[in-house]
């Protein structure tokens, strides 16, 4: 989100192995920096935490079908790792939609 405090994402930068997140903000600014147009901006924030925790369901329903072919352990950290997303996502702190640009001619 364009307004995320600084560190709160940590948890969740840690579990995809990055640095840091673009944020609405960002992506617009690199579409103006490069003279696009903006067309579209369906912002659905809303939606990232249902998606998030729709599939921390379905893994834990199917836990055990799982465990038989990955590992526990990556199960363990994936549950974790979906809290993680869920919980800043109901914070405010990540922002999800399609943004659409234009190239100049």
């Amino acid at each position: 989100a364009d307004d995320c405090p600084a560190g709160v994402l940590q948890p969740v930068l840690d579990r995809i192995h990055l640095d840091s997140l673009g944020s609405v903000a960002f992506y617009r600014e690199q579409a103006r920096r490069l003279g696009w147009e903006e067309v579209e901006a369906d912002l659905m924030t809303n939606q990232l935490v249902n998606h998030y925790t729709r599939v921390r369901e379905e893994l834990l329903q199917r836990r055990e079908e799982l465990s038989r072919k990955v590992s526990e352990d990556y199960i363990e950290r994936m549950i974790q790792g979906l809290g993680h997303w869920i919980e800043a996502g109901n914070k405010g702190y990540l922002a999800w939609g399609i943004l659409l640009f234009r190239k100049p001619a």
